[in-house]
């Protein structure tokens, strides 16, 4: 009996461990800010770039032009809603409909996963966008933000 006591606390310990593995595994992919690999731009500071995607001011700080892109929906959107924007859903909603009724801007370019905004952001050298940082490659260059 003692011995598959030991055989069962061994197997027990072995699935906490993994799942401890996997876990971290998963919860080390974090959002990233990217641009396109010619972009001048290196680093932003957290105002500039909510501003640049709330299209409060539509360059970054050199003078490029900046093409913002969002994902529609999903944690990772979430996430940016909160850390980036500081905004809820239903609060940027309104900001949308405000800006677009008096004329002042229109919403960032929306994809539906980060692939298609990687994609977006790695033909556009204007572009900037987030995915999560296990996704970057060398078609997009990853932003400092300070």
């Amino acid at each position: 009996m003692s011995f598959n006591l030991s055989l069962l606390s061994k197997l027990c310990a072995t699935i906490i461990f993994l799942s401890c593995i996997s876990f971290s595994a998963t919860s080390q992919a974090s959002l990233v800010i990217i641009v396109h690999p010619d972009n001048p731009v290196t680093s932003l500071n957290h105002a500039s770039l909510r501003k640049i995607f709330l299209r409060k001011i539509k360059s970054f700080p050199n003078g490029t032009l900046a093409k913002p892109a969002e994902l529609n929906s999903g944690d990772l959107r979430n996430e940016f809603l909160k850390n980036v924007l500081k905004k809820s859903e239903s609060s940027l909603s309104s900001y949308w409909a405000r800006m677009l009724f008096s004329g002042k801007a229109k919403p960032p370019a929306q994809f539906k996963v980060q692939a298609g905004m990687k994609n977006y952001v790695a033909t556009n050298i204007e572009a900037i966008g987030y995915i999560e940082s296990d996704l970057v490659d060398n078609s997009v260059k990853v932003l400092t933000i300070y």
